[in-house]
């Protein structure tokens, strides 16, 4: 099938193979959404942000609650540097989603840049009347000249209880201009909290990360290395410590919509049993509801997966045909059967084979193979 080539492509990191093969899908069959959202993706991929958000576009106007076309579709608008058009489509997420992670960090990201952009140009006065107000504006550098090392926030912590000795402090670490200035003895008694300061500082370790858009960033992870402190004169620059590894595999409440279901099993994936113990807290019956929006493949095939690593050797049949024949009612269930590759569907023979021995009523049985194209 072209369409399930096409993802088997997309999964390879082949995605001009991968747009070609979801082309073939859309001319075969227009009303399908889920094909130029997929290769809406690919297309983001290649940074091809105009023609991606061309196919975000159609799958929304083929469901216009498939929110992660909206999604992708700001993601692009973003990069083709559409600040409140990719706003517009990231609210749309949040209201077909409250509460989805991405959303609300790029909405937030958004509305800071327009701040920033809104704040790049000011009137000054020439202070002589009649004269025009200048205009001062950001330099613009073209991207040959940037400073190619990324940029890190360090949380700085005054430890002295002289402010003189901020004067020896090396030029790297700044203080922000709206402090005031104080006197020795107006400085803060140690019982009170203290002053805080971020300072932004060129790494030259670190490695370059580019995201799609073309900006520089570090990963959170690089500033949760090691918990060494180090003192300059009289200012300590602390590193926060790693979190607790019991964080990490604290079983989560069950889920209440897909987007918390997606959230928990990334966090999760490390940790089988775990993952086996979250599952368990979802009732059979309450799937379709889970996936009212929609479900997608990857999803499907990481359920499935659980079931036939963890459900066959510790939970009854019964469970296993119960949550497998409530999957197969929920929305859009047909399309992400036909992304299934071929590992993925023999890991569903064998969960049917499983039934099947364990004297499972023959009758389901085959109805129910027939929908997970067994």
């Amino acid at each position: 099938m072209v369409s399930l080539q096409g993802n088997d492509y997309f999964k390879q990191g082949k995605y001009l193979e991968a747009i070609e093969c979801y082309t073939r899908g859309i001319t075969a069959d227009g009303t399908n959404a889920l094909l130029p959202a997929n290769r809406a993706m690919a297309l983001l991929k290649l940074e091809k942000f105009a023609e991606a958000e061309a196919d975000c576009s159609q799958a929304i106007s083929l469901d216009n609650t498939y929110s992660k076309a909206f999604a992708r579709r700001g993601t692009a608008r973003l990069c083709l540097g559409k600040m409140m058009e990719a706003k517009e489509d990231f609210e749309i997420v949040l209201r077909l989603e409250p509460g989805n992670k991405q959303a609300i960090s790029e909405v937030g990201k958004i509305n800071k840049e327009l701040t920033l952009q809104g704040d790049t140009i000011c009137h000054v006065s020439s202070g002589e009347k009649g004269d025009a107000p200048r205009l001062v504006k950001a330099i613009d550098k073209p991207p040959h000249l940037r400073s190619t090392k990324p940029l890190i926030r360090i949380a700085i912590e005054e430890v002295g209880d002289k402010m003189s000795n901020v004067k020896n402090m090396p030029a790297a670490v700044s203080c922000s201009s709206d402090l005031p200035t104080k006197q020795t003895s107006e400085l803060p008694t140690p019982e009170a909290p203290s002053a805080k300061i971020l300072k932004i500082e060129e790494c030259g370790d670190s490695p370059l990360i580019s995201s799609e858009c073309g900006y520089s960033c570090v990963p959170d992870e690089q500033l949760h290395k090691g918990d060494a402190s180090v003192r300059m004169n009289s200012v300590e620059v602390k590193k926060p410590e790693a979190p607790f590894s019991s964080y990490s595999v604290t079983i989560p409440r069950a889920p209440t919509n897909s987007f918390q279901l997606e959230a928990d099993l990334r966090k999760l994936k490390n940790y089988p049993d775990m993952v086996h113990k979250y599952l368990k807290q979802i009732e059979p019956s309450f799937y379709p509801q889970l996936f009212e929006t929609s479900l997608e493949p990857d999803i499907l095939n990481h359920i499935l997966r659980i079931l036939h690593g963890s459900y066959i050797r510790f939970e009854e049949p019964s469970l296993i045909f119960d949550i497998l024949q409530n999957l197969s009612n929920v929305r859009r269930f047909d399309m992400a059967v036909m992304f299934m590759s071929h590992p993925e569907r023999k890991v569903v023979k064998e969960l049917f084979d499983h039934l099947q021995k364990s004297g499972v009523e023959e009758t389901s049985l085959i109805a129910l193979k027939s929908r997970y194209n067994v």
